[in-house]
């Protein structure tokens, strides 16, 4: 993964602009995935490339509460924590040109899966659990 995303974002930067992206078909990306799969770092570089501005979901939320996702999970639950994701998912209308980090978890809630396929296409960020593991254990 990590020999992969460099590479390809070099790769991204040397196509013409109208060859990168249709931002009419595409005002936005949406980068899910397991956690410690390389969604914030991947989806930073991209908004980077594509020129979009950048947004993680967990970080809103943080801002937000003044508390940390775990504080959120321990203090109210995870369903506070998803309501809470929604508002900002919700705040995100009619937005464009960015590059939008969401959890794994928020696509397991329907109404925020429908507010995160209307705000642009998801890509889910596949990385090999040996990958992940790895990463959690540092």
């Amino acid at each position: 993964m990590r020999n992969s995303v460099p590479s390809y974002l070099d790769l991204m930067q040397n196509l013409p602009e109208n060859k990168l992206l249709d931002r009419q078909k595409f005002p936005n990306l949406v980068i899910v995935g397991a956690t410690a799969s390389g969604k914030t770092t991947v989806a930073y570089q991209l908004s980077k490339v594509l020129g979009f501005g950048f947004i993680d979901i967990d970080q809103r939320i943080a801002e937000k509460t003044g508390r940390s996702i775990p504080e959120i999970f321990a203090q109210d639950g995870a369903d506070r924590f998803r309501e809470i994701e929604t508002e900002i998912l919700e705040s995100l209308n009619g937005i464009l040109n960015h590059v939008i980090v969401a959890g794994a978890g928020a696509i397991e809630t329907p109404k925020n899966w429908e507010i995160l396929k209307n705000i642009g296409p998801s890509i889910w960020l596949a990385t090999p659990i040996a990958e992940i593991v790895s990463r959690l254990i540092k």
